[in-house]
């Protein structure tokens, strides 16, 4: 698995990548993890409309394939 480099909010992508079914986990993916990827990729998003960020950018751009494989 590629690292993903997340800025400091985004702590509940480390943890959700690490219990990942695609890891080897058998743990199940947390409704909480979730939830934090979604809000933090909503944050993101509209930040994007007043602001560009690579970093930022590339973040929201984990966080959407982490919650893509989710479902």
């Amino acid at each position: 698995m590629a690292t993903l480099h997340v800025s400091k909010q985004a702590a509940p992508l480390h943890l959700f990548a690490a219990s990942h079914p695609e890891n080897g986990s058998t743990e199940p993916a947390h409704a909480d993890y979730i939830d934090g990827l979604r809000k933090r990729s909503y944050e993101l998003l509209h930040k994007f409309r007043t602001t560009w960020n690579e970093s930022e950018y590339q973040e929201w751009c984990a966080i959407q394939r982490l919650l893509h494989k989710s479902l």
